[in-house]
């Protein structure tokens, strides 16, 4: 991997079809174990929108069938099976909610709910989201939530919407689909990758933090559709995309944060009646996981998702398996695989029942790489970033598939020869002719961490995200854990 606290790079996402006059929809995986992203939410505010005074919801036509190659699976043994769908999805990706093969999920996670206030690294990398942003957050106070693309969140009609709907876009998708399969959480997760700047004002002052918390109750309130709060704070003590932030103090501001939360949901509960989940996305490296008191912070948590993915990438000539299972002779770093990262969060504090392993729907790419030999390219040097699906050195495993692999089962395809690591659990595609690099999870590597997930009693797997997929990944998520067909 790249040298720990070192990012990513952003990369801006270009989409079609989005309202803004130039793109606003973000890139979202950052290094060490992180992949958030940072567009999208909800409103702090009170306007209509899904809250318990709301009519019954028209479930016509849901639940919907699953696409693609989703098939069906009885969930028998109890695990989170997890994923995050991406507000923009809808946008040049075509995947509105309804592609959500929501029968096979434990979990959603909306992603991302921004915050108000000094978002210094969105105004650097993304002038036209950071300019939607302030808009939505005029009047508002510093440290609300709030929408932020709201046309795609509540504006935009699908086939059985009504011009007169309080609510459309995708959380009233998210409120039909939820009626169709009540038995769904479906939460929002607030940060991101160059969304977290706020994070580190409002942790340790305990006036914004109340702010903060009192923004996310009316939030779960007016839209009900939600079942608590994913935090994707990147990264407590530093090393996420602003490099400026972050300090020691973040170890007791994020366990003050989670607490604050959950008090705040258990209060929100006996009012509503319901039962609210509070999870967090987390880096995976061991810089990260030792910036937190996991020991205190892992008592107010439902679950800790662990972004077990993005261990290596173009961002750095460091050649490694960016999701890899487990270490090898020709690991470069301590830590980066996800075994590793599972064993350093446990003995860190965090009981094995509320970890829950990530699964990556993409893959990262080097091309120009030199050093490697006709079957190990491990062994040489990345140059730069290979061509990706919506952003370079990124790309759908549904591409790599067809366009790589040749096919879930194929053994490469366009000048690539698949490869599978047995020691690290993971494939990886090697052009040795033109020197590019595929590393990812596919269907072997996504079966083989869902059965880590199992025999080590950890709460489950999720993955990043859902609109990369066809289908196979979360297939394979499924028998992993031992789920059987329907």
């Amino acid at each position: 991997m790249l040298r720990p606290g070192l990012p990513a790079p952003f990369i801006p996402r270009v989409d079609a079809q989005s309202p803004w006059s130039s793109p606003w929809q973000v890139a979202d995986r950052a290094c060490d174990g992180s992949n958030g992203g940072d567009n999208g939410g909800d409103s702090g505010g009170g306007d209509n929108g899904g809250g318990t005074d709301q009519p019954p919801v028209d479930t016509t036509g849901w639940p919907k069938p699953l696409v693609e190659n989703n098939r069906a699976y009885r969930n028998n043994t109890g695990h989170v099976v997890a994923s995050y769908f991406v507000e923009w999805g809808v946008y040049g990706r075509n995947f509105p909610v309804d592609r959500i093969p929501a029968t096979n999920l434990t979990h959603i996670l909306y992603g991302f709910v921004p915050i108000c206030g000094p978002n210094p690294t969105l105004q650097q990398e993304n002038p036209a989201g950071y300019s939607a942003l302030q808009s939505q957050c005029s009047g508002k106070p510093d440290y609300s939530v709030v929408l932020h693309d709201k046309f795609a969140a509540l504006e935009k009609s699908y086939p059985g919407d009504k011009w007169d709907d309080p609510i459309r876009g995708n959380i009233g998708q998210l409120m039909k689909m939820k009626a169709s399969n009540p038995g769904i959480r479906v939460l929002p997760s607030i940060g991101g990758w160059t969304l977290s700047d706020p994070f580190f004002h409002l942790a340790n002052d305990a006036a914004r933090r109340a702010t903060f918390v009192s923004s996310v109750k009316t939030f779960l309130k007016t839209y009900a559709v939600f079942d608590g709060v994913d935090i994707d704070w990147e990264y407590p003590g530093g090393g996420g995309a602003n490099t400026g932030l972050g300090s020691s103090s973040d170890r007791t501001g994020y366990t003050s944060l989670m607490r604050d939360l959950r008090a705040m949901l258990t209060q929100l509960g006996q009012e509503t009646g319901r039962t609210y989940e509070l999870t967090s996305a987390v880096g995976a490296g061991p810089a990260k996981i030792d910036q937190v008191d996991w020991q205190q912070a892992s008592t107010y948590l439902d679950y800790v998702f662990a972004m077990t993915y993005d261990f290596y990438g173009a961002w750095s000539g460091e050649l490694g398996h960016h999701a890899g299972l487990n270490p090898t002779a020709q690991s470069i770093h301590e830590g980066f695989t996800g075994a590793e990262a599972v064993t350093n969060l446990m003995a860190a504090g965090v009981p094995a029942d509320k970890l829950v392993m990530g699964v990556a729907m993409y893959g990262r790419g080097w091309s120009g790489v030199t050093g490697g030999t006709v079957d190990n390219p491990f062994t040489g040097t990345g140059g730069n970033k290979i061509a990706g699906t919506w952003e370079a050195g990124v790309l759908d495993y549904r591409q790599i598939e067809s366009a790589f692999q040749g096919g879930a089962s194929g053994k490469g395809a366009n000048g690539f020869v698949y490869y599978y690591d047995t020691q690290a659990q993971a494939p990886y595609l090697w052009n040795a002719s033109r020197g590019e690099l595929i590393t990812y999870d596919d269907v072997r590597s996504a079966r083989a961490k869902a059965d880590y997930a199992k025999r080590n009693g950890l709460a489950g797997v999720f993955s990043w995200e859902i609109d990369a997929d066809n289908g196979n990944i979360l297939n394979a998520m499924h028998e992993g854990l031992g789920h059987s067909p329907k």
